[in-house]
């Protein structure tokens, strides 16, 4: 059974005003997961306006309705990887 490790990406990223819709998320791939999503100087948990695992490459998606192009984010995501 091979093993497995994990890798980390820290990113951060501006929100959208047009709703829902994809936002330019340089390094992220398709399956990787959100652990955390927060604002500098807000330790409130944000992971709930975006998607929670990557759906498509370079991009996460914001879920949320609400404008959020004002705010900046800092999201961690974890890829699991193969070890041979």
């Amino acid at each position: 059974m091979p093993l497995k490790a994990a890798d980390a990406l820290l990113a951060s990223f501006q929100g959208i005003n047009t709703g829902p819709g994809p936002i330019s998320l340089p390094g992220a791939r398709v399956g990787d997961f959100i652990t955390t999503i927060e604002e500098a100087g807000n330790f409130q948990d944000f992971r709930p306006l975006f998607e929670q695992t990557i759906s498509v490459d370079d991009e996460i998606q914001q879920t949320a309705t609400a404008p959020l192009a004002a705010n900046t984010f800092t999201a961690v995501l974890v890829r699991e990887i193969a070890v041979s």
